[in-house]
């Protein structure tokens, strides 16, 4: 892929937009940039504490293993976003997270240490990146959080209204976004069963509250008779 590529695109990244042109420069230069295919590992073990990785195409999603081998996936990473950013923090706790993508993707990654040697020169960008990370933090207390204190058909819910408002589109009737997860991944978001996301997911499709196909889900403005 060509650098003049990748440089829009660095332009375009959430976390950079307010970066000046030569610090943009300067990072595009240090990063390379990759397709990945669905279902690859992108955090191996011996990677994960030596780079972070900012998406350019695709989703990703940060997922753990639990002690009896059962994958709880943490949250999932969209365009525009970074991952890894763990191994920025001074004396972080080694982590079992890796990632996974969910489609193919496009990634561009970059040494650990040369970013944090720009977050030293850059307070705007060393503050972005430290509140990224403090809001991934607060995401994963939250959903542990639920886990406590709320029943598996509110989770489900939860979860839908979350993942429509920051990854979907609001329309006329209500927020649309691309269906990319299974019941499984739900499952996995929410700490149930597919079984029971079926069960939820079909029981708020037949109270008007949302709908959902292969390509896309519905989350309506208020409850509505599916089909009118």
């Amino acid at each position: 892929m060509e650098a003049k590529d990748k440089l829009w695109y660095l332009e375009h990244f959430d976390l950079l937009q307010r970066l000046k042109k030569d610090d943009i420069i300067n990072m595009e230069k240090a990063m390379v940039m990759r397709m990945i295919g669905k279902n690859t590992l992108l955090h191996f073990p011996e990677m994960k504490s030596r780079y972070v990785y900012f998406l350019k195409e695709g989703m990703v999603k940060i997922s753990s293993m639990g002690p009896e081998g059962k994958e709880l996936t943490k949250y999932i990473i969209r365009p525009g976003q970074l991952f890894g950013e763990m191994s920025l923090l001074e004396n972080a706790e080694d982590s079992n997270d890796y990632a996974i993508a969910m489609e193919d993707c496009v990634v561009c990654f970059m040494e650990a240490e040369q970013l944090k040697s720009m977050m030293q020169m850059n307070a705007d960008l060393n503050m972005r990146i430290r509140k990224l990370i403090g809001l991934r933090i607060k995401k994963i207390e939250n959903r542990l959080s639920s886990l406590v204190f709320k029943d598996a058909p509110t989770r489900i819910l939860d979860f839908l209204k979350e993942f429509a408002r920051e990854f979907g589109v609001m329309k006329e009737d209500g927020i649309h976004v691309k269906f990319f997860l299974t019941h499984d991944d739900i499952a996995k978001l929410t700490a149930t069963t597919r079984q029971t996301v079926a069960t939820v997911m079909g029981k708020l499709r037949e109270q008007g509250v949302l709908d959902y196909n292969t390509r896309q889900l519905i989350l309506f403005n208020t409850p509505r008779s599916i089909g009118n």
